[in-house]
């Protein structure tokens, strides 16, 4: 009978070491969860990158001189184009890979211009999409001249069909 009450001395023991580490894992779980949440919804942490604390620069716009002037392919008449434009950045390195490289930039947009047709630059939607492909094309440059990136925007400024 003595060792019949040892082994429910033993067993009764481990029970309550198990139910001791099994208290500790769902506590460890739930701290870890609060922290995870606490985290994921800035509270904690900040951002990963540490964009989010640091003020945002200022725009910087870079005036492409002159405004363009094209011809381009219409119904039969000569069609001219007269397009100006700004490219935005927010770093001032940038802005000086623009200027420095305008050459290629105002040749590539000249390619980009005179390609288009009355027809496509008629619309909002054909305006808007010239102006996605002209800043695609300034990036290009900017990335393939530099490996800087940061050009944001080019807005028209002027924008006259005849």
């Amino acid at each position: 009978m003595a060792e019949t009450l040892e082994l429910s001395e033993e067993t009764a023991g481990s029970k309550t070491a198990r139910w001791w580490w099994v208290g500790l894992l769902v506590a460890a779980m739930i701290a870890l969860s609060v922290v995870g949440a606490l985290y994921g919804f800035g509270i904690i942490g900040g951002d990963v990158a540490g964009d989010k604390d640091a003020p945002r620069q200022e725009a910087i716009y870079v005036s492409v001189e002159p405004p363009f002037t094209v011809n381009f392919s219409g119904d039969g008449n000569a069609r001219y184009l007269q397009v100006g434009m700004d490219i935005m950045t927010r770093d001032p390195d940038v802005r000086e890979q623009l200027e420095r490289h305008m050459p290629v930039i105002r040749n590539d947009l000249v390619l980009l211009l005179s390609s288009k047709t009355a027809e496509d630059l008629g619309t909002l939607e054909g305006k808007e999409e010239l102006q996605q492909e002209t800043l695609s094309a300034v990036r290009r440059v900017i990335e393939d001249e530099t490996d800087l990136t940061g050009v944001e925007a080019v807005y028209f400024t002027s924008f006259v069909m005849q």
